[in-house]
């Protein structure tokens, strides 16, 4: 099935809801088994978006393997316009017909065919002068309109050219079967046009019909709009009104879950959400083939856009809003600061900290509002907008919660009770969807699907390669978010039972521990950012891998025994923090060290920092005063005399004061630093001396070292 356009399945080989017996009934009803045409009209009757015109062309395509002798005329009276045009195009369609079948190899009445084709010609000449054609419906149209114009207006009357025609026709021997589509499409007018040619003007003994329409909007056309007497009127034009199967609901989710697990790389991993979006988009929101048809391809091109940075299931549901829904999301894409939050606060380390600490509630909340006797309205209640009233309004509400809030926030529907990851399915989600074809990237962050080849090619510094151009591009934390969402799709090796990086920890290291020079950008956030990162989500994914690596207590005491105080520093200030802070909902993952061993591995840092301090090595080994900053947090006691007494000889050396200034003072929080600065050293007063006699020679100081010195004055 072509799911890529809104179009009709041509053969039967695309049948994927088991039409064809059903087919072969209709065509034995048109056709007599000895190939005769039964000349009988039939109505196929069906809504919109059911798949009718796929049964015509299944049809056609069953007449003329089984009854080549047949005349198939296919029809669509939309593509004409006016009473001529419409009756005209039909006539020039049966006599293309015709020609070609007379062209057709073996043919034995060829002469015949075009004998009944020039009186055709001449009969629709009668009926519809060509000079009123709009429209046709293609090549061999057009070259039967040609000779069409040609001919002139006989004098013979309508009857009895109309009687001349039939018997010829019968002679001769053509059974002719006409499909006609669409009919529920055009203009009042027309369709009234339409059932006339049907009836009378091309009611020949061996002509049958197969009419395609919706009988919804047709007999209302036919009387006026008097619904039933044109029923009445439908009756008397259609012999046997036969309505379209209908598609059952378990046949439309098997035709989108089967596309979806030919598109998506992982298919099984999202079997619960995707059945509970499906119970909630089928039948009530795709209740067609058509509506299934074109949400698939509307999911297909997000899917190309987004598939490294967006949950596919929300890919999916975001797709049945834009082909349903498309005022609704105009309104979501309208709202979309207020939903989320301004730009600022959704990605970047904002991100990593919803997924440490999991969801907050979501500032979205559609409510039904329902009167007396009025139908059901949705409204987005922060915007004070109506989103849909009547049956769509309480399917859409469960579709909305679905994509955009946490379950924490549902109301208690069991269709919904399985979290979804985060936040690739809730915020960040619906941050890139509602942003994509706006500009240039499709995604908030670029595709890093070559490194995490690399990475499952157990290639342990290609994940440091990849920390570092994500900071170098500012795209880090967005880069950890793919990296714990989507790592496992991009290679076979990261879905395995032995997770392919022994040395991860190292490379995570590598990357936060270098000492940056004073030119470069400082250290505190990105590593700050892999420290949040390391703290919950990561060890979250790595699931079952986890037992192949060291406990976390003995990695936190190698770095700290092997002098990498940053990434040690942060993790340990991470965990404090989420220590002191209150959750409405507990965090999604355990936390990386459990509270009792948060000060005993402090004591141990201040331990080690103290041995570099006294051997003149900490500070111009540090990446920046994390591991310092944890002490004074997790082990205030440890940070003695003799701690700030070595400190102060030490800044005594000029390169070294640079670097402290600038780590304290460096930061846009310059009240807090001053706090620190004051409590890491023993005189205060000979510090703010040694800033004040630094800046003396301010000129030939880096620009942003120059001006943390110029913080530390103001504020010493």
């Amino acid at each position: 099935m072509n799911h890529n356009v809104e179009r009709p399945i041509e053969t039967k080989g695309d049948d994927r809801l088991l039409r064809q017996d059903f087919v072969a009934r209709l065509l034995g009803a048109l056709i007599e088994p000895e190939g005769r045409a039964t000349g009988l009209v039939l109505g196929l009757a069906g809504p919109g978006g059911s798949g009718k015109s796929s049964i015509l062309n299944m049809v056609a395509e069953l007449a003329e393997a089984r009854h080549p002798a047949a005349i198939v005329v296919t029809f669509n009276p939309w593509l004409a316009n006016s009473r001529n045009g419409l009756i005209h195009a039909f006539f020039a369609e049966v006599t293309a017909a015709l020609e070609a079948s007379a062209k057709k190899p073996g043919c034995t009445q060829a002469e015949q065919l075009k004998g009944s084709a020039q009186t055709i010609f001449k009969y629709g000449k009668r009926v519809a002068p060509a000079d009123g054609v709009w429209f046709c419906d293609g090549g061999a149209t057009a070259a039967g309109l040609d000779t069409l114009r040609q001919s002139l207006p006989g004098g013979d009357t309508f009857r009895r050219m109309r009687a001349e025609l039939s018997r010829e026709l019968d002679q001769n021997g053509i059974d002719v079967v006409v499909l006609i589509d669409e009919i529920d499409r055009l203009a009042d007018r027309d369709i009234m046009v339409c059932a006339q040619l049907v009836r009378a003007v091309a009611d020949f003994e061996h002509f049958s019909y197969l009419l395609a329409y919706d009988a919804d909007k047709v007999a209302p056309a036919l009387a006026n709009g008097d619904i039933e007497c044109g029923r009445a009127y439908l009756e008397k034009v259609v012999q046997l009104a036969v309505p379209l199967p209908p598609v059952l609901p378990r046949q439309i989710r098997r035709i989108i879950e089967t596309r979806f697990r030919e598109l998506v790389d992982e298919p099984d991993e999202h079997r619960q959400r995707l059945s509970q979006l499906l119970g909630i988009l089928v039948p009530t929101i795709l209740g067609t083939l058509r509506d299934a048809k074109r949400a698939l391809a509307g999911f297909e091109v997000l899917h190309r856009l987004l598939c490294f940075e967006v949950d596919e299931v929300d890919l999916l549901g975001w797709a049945a809003i834009l082909a349903k829904y498309p005022g609704v999301e105009q309104v979501l894409r309208r709202r979309q600061e207020q939903i989320i939050g301004p730009g600022n606060r959704l990605f970047g380390e904002a991100l990593l900290d919803r997924m440490l600490t999991g969801h907050r509630p979501a500032a979205i909340d559609v409510t039904l509002k329902s009167e007396p006797g009025a139908p059901e309205e949705l409204w987005l209640e922060e915007g004070g907008e109506q989103l849909a009233s009547g049956p769509t309004a309480r399917p859409l509400q469960r579709l909305v919660e679905f994509l955009f809030k946490g379950p924490g926030e549902h109301r208690i529907d069991s269709l919904i009770t399985i979290r979804a990851p985060v936040p690739l399915a809730k915020t960040l989600a619906f941050g890139t969807l509602v942003n994509v074809g706006d500009t240039d990237d499709a995604a908030p962050h670029p595709r890093y699907t070559d490194v995490i080849r690399e990475i499952g090619d157990q290639d342990a510094a290609a994940l440091t390669r990849a920390l570092q151009e994500a900071d170098r591009s500012g795209n880090l934390a967005e880069y950890l978010v793919a990296l714990h969402g989507c790592g496992h799709r991009v290679h076979p090796r990261l879905t395995e039972n032995i997770w392919p990086l022994d040395d991860i920890w190292s490379a995570f290291s590598d990357f936060a521990e270098p000492v940056p020079a004073l030119t470069d950008p400082p250290r505190e956030i990105p590593n700050r950012m892999l420290a949040k990162f390391i703290s919950g989500p990561y060890l979250h994914r790595l699931g079952p891998f986890r037992r192949f690596l060291k406990p976390n207590l003995d990695i936190l005491r190698e770095w700290i025994a092997n002098g990498r105080f940053a990434l040690a520093g942060h993790l340990l200030e991470v965990q404090m923090k989420l220590e002191l802070e209150q959750h409405d909902e507990p965090a999604p993952v355990v936390p990386f060290l459990a509270a009792k061993d948060v000060a005993p591995l402090c004591n141990e840092l201040a331990g080690a920092c103290r041995a570099a301090l006294h051997a003149g090595t900490l500070l111009g080994s540090i990446a920046d005063l994390a591991c310092v900053r944890a002490i004074l947090r997790g082990a205030p006691d440890a940070w003695d005399d003799d701690f700030r007494q070595r400190l102060d000889e030490a800044l005594a050396q000029p390169e070294l004061l640079d670097r402290f200034i600038w780590y304290c003072f460096g930061e846009a929080d310059s009240d807090v630093a001053d706090l620190k600065a004051a409590a890491l050293v023993a005189d205060p007063s000979a510090l703010r001396d040694r800033v004040v006699e630094r800046l003396k020679e301010a000129d030939s100081l880096p620009e942003q070292i120059r001006r943390a010195y110029q913080t530390a004055e103001t504020k010493l």
